[in-house]
């Protein structure tokens, strides 16, 4: 799985185990990807520059800006932001804060339990298992 239909959305969201450390972010993703329609790999690879800058807080963009990645997309791409995706990414950097994971700009945005990025592989896989839970 690649990616979310919104007609999918809220099958995956109850999929999601509540009592999970990282289902609050697992569940903004997931209404990120639904509404944007960014690949999986394409949203395991942003960085917070990406999504957000540094004021007086964390400002979320109005725009995503996907750049190209070998295997995955050739080119690059805008994504306009509608309010969801914005609430979704302010869930996500919030979440960071929390868990006291890096919002530096070169951080992941999608941060793994050490930090780094998350394997794509791994956040697919999940989407998996919760679609076959959801059925």
């Amino acid at each position: 799985m690649n990616f979310i239909h919104l007609t999918t959305l809220p099958q995956i969201l109850e999929a999601i185990p509540s009592r999970s450390p990282l289902a609050r972010r697992d569940r903004a993703a997931c209404t990120l990807l639904a509404h944007t329609d960014l690949l999986v790999q394409e949203l395991c690879g942003l960085v917070v520059a990406q999504v957000a800058f540094n004021g007086l807080g964390l400002v979320i963009r109005s725009t995503l800006k996907v750049p190209p990645r070998p295997g995955v997309c050739s080119r690059g791409r805008e994504i306009p932001l509608n309010a969801q995706a914005v609430s979704a990414l302010r869930e996500i950097l919030n979440y960071n804060v929390q868990r006291g994971y890096s919002v530096a700009p070169a951080a992941p945005l999608m941060a793994s339990r050490t930090g780094h990025f998350v394997r794509a592989r791994d956040y697919q896989q999940l989407l998996q298992r919760c679609l076959k839970l959801s059925a």
